[in-house]
């Protein structure tokens, strides 16, 4: 599909400028976005995906409509392109020509079932549409997957479609999957007639699983775990989505093969476990302190973890900074309690030692 397309390799344009023409004339049934703009800066694979870009229906001869940078920078959003560096300026007057291009070479570029209509209307109706559609539905998921939409639009529904300027998508219902019946309506035209129309929707996920046993203690490699196709309906808000989020970690409950791998099953590996004696250091004006004490409880690096000293007994915090080490709060008033600390050599000579 045109806009699965779009949406998967627009990822990697990141800077240069799209300055739109201050006039042109439609060349097709549809405006894309190569027909009111210029590149520049902009690499040659980036151009190519960004003059695909379709826009808007043409206006009809003798017609004109005006786009904007907002616009295009709103179509782009759409598209779920983001553009960080990318600058969109200027403003363009777009004429009509009365040439239509033939509808059958559209259906091919934009892969969409549009029912029985064959009128060039409801090609440019699928394309104005099919973004819209998506965006609709990918706010109705908490967990990230792709959607894809086959619209099945009458000669009737397409016409209307192709008419509107701003067309704002709702319907369906969960768990938004199969046959879905939606409407659309523009939101230029307040209490505007809304169109009703039929699409085939489904959805793709994607999640990070097993590819073998996974036993409590093993540290995941990279050929461990792989991104797999799972069923959406029962992917957890928790599962893991990227294979970085999961080599490397620690696994703290048993995983099956072919198991979706959620994030409350991995730890960052344990550098310090419960009950040995650690290395602790304190840092205080420019001195530093080094001391023992006893892990009250496993961490991994990072982590705030309970310390007892090794002569008082007192309890207090630190940060683990390595493997068996930690790093006293200096700021913490339980500092004071630390055991007798081990003189640093820059402390012996301020004593006279």
């Amino acid at each position: 599909m045109l806009l699965v397309a779009l949406c998967s390799l627009a990822w990697s344009i990141q800077a240069g400028e799209v300055r739109l023409r201050s006039e042109c004339q439609a060349q097709s049934t549809l405006v894309r976005l190569a027909d009111v703009a210029e590149f520049i800066d902009v690499s040659d694979e980036d151009r190519r995906e960004l003059e695909q870009l379709p826009l808007f229906p043409a206006p009809r001869a003798g017609l004109t409509r005006t786009v904007i940078a907002q616009d295009v920078r709103e179509t782009m959003s759409l598209y779920g392109l983001p553009l960080p560096k990318l600058r969109v300026s200027g403003q363009c007057r777009v004429e009509g020509n009365g040439t239509a291009e033939s509808a059958e070479t559209v259906i091919h570029a934009a892969k969409y079932s549009i029912g029985e209509s064959r009128a060039s209307p409801s090609v440019s109706a699928s394309e104005l549409i099919a973004p819209r559609l998506i965006a609709y539905l990918q706010t109705k998921e908490r967990i990230r997957t792709q959607w894809k939409a086959d619209l099945q639009l009458t000669g009737p529904q397409a016409e209307a479609i192709a008419e509107m300027e701003n067309p704002e998508v709702a319907g369906g219902q969960a768990p938004w999957i199969g046959r879905q019946v939606f409407s659309v309506r523009d939101r230029n035209v307040p209490g505007g007639k809304s169109t009703t129309f039929k699409a085939d929707v489904t959805r793709i996920a994607r999640a990070i699983v097993a590819r073998r046993q996974l036993a409590p203690g093993d540290l995941i490699a990279g050929d461990d775990v792989e991104l797999g196709e799972v069923n959406p309906l029962a992917l957890t808000v928790g599962a893991i989505l990227d294979l970085d989020d999961a080599v490397g970690k620690e696994v703290k409950q048993s995983i099956a093969a072919g198991q979706v791998i959620a994030s409350s099953a991995l730890r960052r590996p344990l550098v310090v476990r419960r009950g040995e004696l650690i290395t602790v250091y304190s840092v205080a004006a420019g001195i530093q302190v080094k001391a023992a004490a006893k892990a009250l409880a496993d961490a991994a690096l990072g982590d705030v973890i309970l310390l007892q000293a090794t002569e008082t007994k007192k309890q207090f915090q630190g940060r683990v900074t390595a493997p068996q080490e930690a790093m006293v709060f200096v700021d913490s008033p339980k500092v004071a309690v630390e055991p007798a600390p081990v003189v640093t050599e820059r402390v012996a000579k301020r004593k006279g030692r």
